[in-house]
């Protein structure tokens, strides 16, 4: 998560702002259940986990391929509890990264990420 906060603070105000817009625009069609899984690395969501449901939804912003895991329990139908978000970099790095979402969601610890 730090890494992608630095990221994105890194940027100029402008690129900064309009990549946060973008990333806002991924979660609000994700919760109104406007993304489908295409089966493909293109897929803006794909689930990962079940028990408990986690998803995963993909954008690619500039060069950097970001990743938020969030779980849609079904005492918040219309909203999506926000677990983890990184920069991916290798597979058994963004393994950790699913586990520590997942931990997350069953232990009921704070992503510490305080975007809505």
């Amino acid at each position: 998560m730090i890494a992608l906060d630095d990221w994105l603070a890194s940027l100029p105000e402008f690129a900064r702002s309009h990549e946060e817009g973008e990333i806002e625009e991924l979660f609000e069609a994700a919760a109104h259940g406007e993304l489908e899984d295409s089966g493909d690395e293109t897929s803006p969501i794909k689930p990962i986990r079940t028990d408990p449901d986690v998803y995963e939804l993909r954008r690619k912003a500039l060069s950097k391929p970001l990743r938020f895991y969030h779980a849609e329990p079904e005492i918040l139908p219309d909203g999506l509890l926000k677990l983890h978000r990184h920069i991916k970099s290798s597979g058994k790095d963004q393994q950790t990264q699913i586990d520590l979402a997942v931990d997350r969601y069953r232990t009921g610890e704070s992503s510490r990420w305080n975007r809505s």
